[in-house]
């Protein structure tokens, strides 16, 4: 098979301009930054106080070392309930064992969860404070964020899409 200049330039233009016009069209979707704490049993160097809720703020201690990221999370949904939406997140096998005996072993306290997300400006704020009612074997975690349900859903997504890992020599 032989091709001539102009047409594999002709080839490569179709190219280029087919891959150009999918990705334009793709909705670019920023990766939520997690963070559940557990509530602390007291004050220590390795706590932090926090307020969790903007209309009726609750404050926690909490350990300043997250129990769960992102990373941990294999799946977000958002969820109609009575009163309004909920979101659950379903975590991966880390997540779960992680989840499982930390909540087995804390029933009574809560747990902070902490997002960033959206861009310009990236919103960060406290989320909820769920309280452990009782162990959680599943993985899930369900609760009502303090949240619009239009920031819900792109904390949701943002979820979803895992922060892309560094090339060596990149910071």
């Amino acid at each position: 098979l032989y091709l001539s200049a102009v047409g594999t330039s002709a080839v490569a233009l179709v190219v280029v301009t087919l891959t150009g016009g999918c990705a334009s069209t793709k909705e670019k979707v920023q990766p939520t930054v997690l963070r559940v704490h557990a509530e602390a049993a007291s004050s220590s160097a390795f706590t932090k106080k926090i307020k969790v809720f903007q209309t009726s703020s609750v404050e926690l201690v909490v350990d300043e070392s997250p129990l769960l990221t992102e990373m941990d999370v294999e799946k977000a949904t958002v969820m109609e309930v009575l009163g309004g939406h909920a979101l659950a997140i379903k975590f991966n096998q880390r997540g779960r064992w992680l989840l499982d005996s930390h909540t087995s072993l804390n029933v009574g306290r809560h747990l902070a969860v902490f997002v960033q997300y959206g861009s310009e400006p990236v919103k960060a704020q406290w989320l909820a404070a769920p309280l452990i009612a009782r162990r959680i074997s599943d993985g899930v975690m369900l609760f009502t964020p303090d949240a619009e349900p239009e920031a819900v859903e792109m904390i949701a997504k943002g979820l979803g899409e895992k922060p892309k890992k560094k090339k060596d020599g990149d910071w």
